[in-house]
């Protein structure tokens, strides 16, 4: 029995003691708790455990047993990569992970800081967001990596103006130095993850979507957890291969028949492009002072091919649920023979908004279904996209038979998620709202919604 302190159980009130035994929590409650062991947190507040919602453990933990630099000042990485590579004189490539591109002029460390401290064998060092790696020469050499060699479709070899390597690799460049390494085996990120597991916990993270799940991973995680050494419950989003094409979605959906009871690999993530800080995000505009526009790892048509592919998957009982006023959805939605359900504004939606009335405090909405008695809900959150993003919350309900009044009342109780026009409060005059929009189309969206409910100055 766990008490004295405050205990919050993330609904509701603060309680006075919980009761744990045989791993679960049997009650919470105020006044005397009941008898049993007791725990006192002295003061110390009691909270559930945090999910992340995207964490990288297996290369975060395979850093931690590697050459570590997160966390390290910029100028001692040579520092630790020397002690790192004396004290393992057996291992043939020096690898490692956790340097920040802001550490250095265009995110680009250049590899004759690596030389100096290792000379005698390739070294591969990942950046801490894991977009780009940093190199020596020796690994270079080992990649075949000169002036002459062109960058691939999907990366990006960072070079002096007359053309020569500097020691960067970004996104598919990396691969280039990669396929010369040591191979992780399941071995190493069962090691790997175990450290990271550790690591999270430590903050209380207890669950977490891990958002990379290469094949290794996914077999790594399946053999941890049927070692009951997973502590922690992990929802994987498996890695889309862009050097692939369609052929590896079968693989990829018998892989998300594979769970295990803490593990659940139920995604798959297709990455489209790079990141905005060594300029591989793609853009709409050249990035300044350039005529570059970043990279793009899978062109449209791939994408498109891939999305129907996989609707196409859903079994003969099941359907589609398609947000069908984007005109990308628009274009595969002939392609999908499974049974669909459409939603949105426009008249070739099943499930339709027929009109939405501004209300204090948010929405009200009528919506029809296939031209039936029209029903009506309410939102918390302002804009079109919110409309929308409840009419597929009402379509996905309605598959699963949960009566339209029952979804109305749920709707109209759900006060949003932190981050998602979260209102912060008031000072002088100025009302303060958080959204996490961080593209072009969540931005416009957000304000849109935020102009739809104050005309003046945002």
């Amino acid at each position: 029995v766990l008490s004295g302190g405050p205990i919050w159980t993330g609904t509701g009130d603060l309680v006075e003691w919980v009761e744990v035994g045989d791993g679960s929590i049997v009650a919470v409650g105020t006044g005397p708790p009941p008898p049993g062991d007791r725990f006192d947190l002295d003061g110390r507040t009691l909270l559930p455990g945090f999910h992340d919602a995207h964490v990288h453990p297996p290369i975060g933990g395979m850093a931690m047993i590697r050459c570590e630099l997160h966390g390290v000042e910029p100028a001692e990485y040579q520092d630790v990569v020397a002690a790192y590579a004396a004290d393992h004189p057996d291992r043939p490539w020096v690898i490692g992970d956790g340097w920040s591109m802001a550490a250095f002029p265009g995110g680009n460390p250049p590899a004759q800081i690596l030389d100096e401290v290792v000379p005698d064998r390739p070294v591969l060092l990942y950046s801490s967001d894991g977009h780009a790696a940093w190199v020596n020469t020796r690994a270079l050499e080992a990649a075949g990596i000169t002036s002459a060699t062109p960058d691939p479709p999907n990366g990006r070899i960072a070079r002096t103006p007359d053309g020569m390597p500097i020691g960067t690799l970004h996104e598919g460049a990396v691969d280039l130095a990669v396929a010369r390494a040591p191979e992780d085996t399941v071995d190493d990120l069962v090691e790997g993850i175990l450290a990271a597991q550790e690591y999270l916990l430590s903050f209380g993270i207890t669950a977490w979507q891990d958002a990379w799940v290469r094949p290794v991973d996914h077999a790594a995680y399946r053999r941890i957890d049927d070692a009951g050494a997973l502590r922690a419950m992990v929802s994987g989003s498996l890695w889309w291969d862009r050097e692939r094409g369609t052929e590896q979605l079968a693989p990829l959906l018998a892989m998300t028949t594979e769970g295990t009871s803490r593990y659940r690999p139920l995604g798959i993530k297709l990455m489209v492009d790079g990141v905005i800080e060594n300029g591989t995000g793609a853009m709409c505009h050249p990035y300044v002072g350039t005529d570059d526009r970043g990279l793009t790892f899978l062109d449209r048509a791939t994408l498109l091919d891939a999305l129907v592919s996989f609707a196409q998957s859903v079994p003969f009982w099941g359907a589609v649920i398609l947000g069908i006023d984007h005109p990308g959805v628009a274009e595969i939605a002939p392609r999908i023979g499974a049974r669909q359900i459409r939603f949105g504004f426009g008249a070739s939606a099943d499930l339709r908004a027929l009109s939405v009335e501004r209300i204090a405090g948010g929405q009200r909405c009528r919506a029809s279904l296939r031209g039936a008695d029209a029903f009506e809900f309410t939102i918390a959150l302002p804009g079109a996209h919110n409309v929308l993003n409840a009419l597929a919350a009402i379509a996905v309900g309605l598959e699963f038979d949960v009566p339209v009044a029952q979804l109305a009342d749920g709707l109209a109780s759900f006060p949003g998620v932190s981050r998602r026009f979260e209102r912060k409060g008031i000072a002088q005059g100025i009302e303060f709202i958080d959204d996490y929009a961080h593209h072009p189309t969540e931005i416009a969206a957000t304000l849109r919604g935020a102009r739809s409910i104050h005309p003046g100055r945002i």
